[in-house]
């Protein structure tokens, strides 16, 4: 019994330091375990809150791009509304130029006959025919009053009272076709001037018309193309943006996650060193153990060495 109480302190010590190794190896393993969780915790932390927020800025930038469409639909509706009611507005100027232009093809097609007089006409004038005889009848019964009905004078008489009243009639009869023409081109001209009236307030329609329908084209084209370019920037700030924030957000989560490898690593190593020293910690032990049960057996008895057969310790 006293030996085995000298034995004792050596068993107990080994066990302490061998169960002090076994303890402190799982305690780092645990440890290390513990903190590579959360560093693998962090590093998906990180991808959820990148996508996240990949996600909310996608949705607002999809929601900008199509407030910027539908705000540049709605301007060129207000604009193809202005471009109506300047149609409305010149409208009658537009049909009376179509009237006007109308009236001018219709002149175009029936002209003006030229003028024309025929030299006969003025004899069948009944005021000519009545001078003519009414004066020609005075002048012979003149005559013959006086005995001189056959007399070269009469005749000559008759002749120049002939030529002087068909020359009055003939002129008459040209200054009334004259006036007639006169009159019937001032017509045609007073038509014309009144048509082409109409065509300028047609012309005036019609040119104040195109240019808002140029502007409105001009608009609707600066306003298409100021949304497409706009949107086209805005998409590639962002996908620039998302860009550094996936590569920034896979630098930090392969920290975490290199961090959390490096955690399991220490653990292990440092429950591996922790059994080491428990097992050193008890070598001392070991030998104390060794000694008591080698005691007395070694060297020699009755001339036989320890471990050969015969020895009696």
């Amino acid at each position: 019994m006293a030996a085995l109480a000298t034995l004792l302190p050596s068993l107990i010590g080994l066990g302490g330091n061998i169960f002090g190794g076994l303890f402190g190896k799982s305690t780092a393993e645990k440890a290390a375990e513990q903190e590579a969780a959360a560093r693998r915790a962090a590093a998906q932390g990180v991808w959820n809150a990148v996508g996240s927020g990949t996600a909310n800025l996608n949705n607002q930038q999809q929601q900008g791009y199509w407030d910027v469409v539908n705000g540049t639909n709605s301007a060129n509706n207000t604009l193809a509304e202005g471009l109506n009611r300047t149609g409305d507005a010149t409208q009658p100027y537009r049909d009376a130029g179509q009237t006007g232009l109308n009236l001018m093809s219709q002149q175009a097609q029936n002209p003006l006959a030229a003028f024309s007089f025929n030299y006969d006409d003025y004899k069948n004038d009944p005021a000519y025919q009545f001078e003519l005889n009414s004066g020609s009848q005075a002048i012979t019964n003149n005559a013959a009053a006086h005995g001189l009905a056959s007399s070269g004078n009469v005749l000559q008489e008759l002749g120049t009272f002939g030529q002087g009243t068909a020359a009055k009639y003939y002129q008459q009869a040209f200054d009334r076709a004259g006036t007639g023409y006169g009159l019937n081109l001032a017509g045609r001209n007073q038509q014309f001037n009144e048509a082409n009236a109409l065509a300028q307030q047609g012309q005036f329609g019609t040119s104040q018309y195109n240019a808002a329908n140029q502007n409105f084209t001009n608009r609707i084209a600066d306003n298409t193309t100021n949304a497409a370019m706009f949107n086209a920037t805005q998409g590639n700030d962002v996908q620039k943006f998302l860009a550094q924030l996936g590569l920034q957000g896979a630098t930090t989560a392969g920290g975490f996650t290199a961090g959390a490898g490096t955690s399991t690593a220490a653990g292990t190593l440092g429950g591996g060193n922790a059994l080491a020293g428990g097992i050193l910690g008890g070598m001392g032990n070991i030998s104390d153990i060794l000694n008591f049960f080698l005691k007395g057996r070694s060297g020699t008895r009755g001339g036989i060495e320890y471990g050969q057969p015969g020895y009696q310790p």
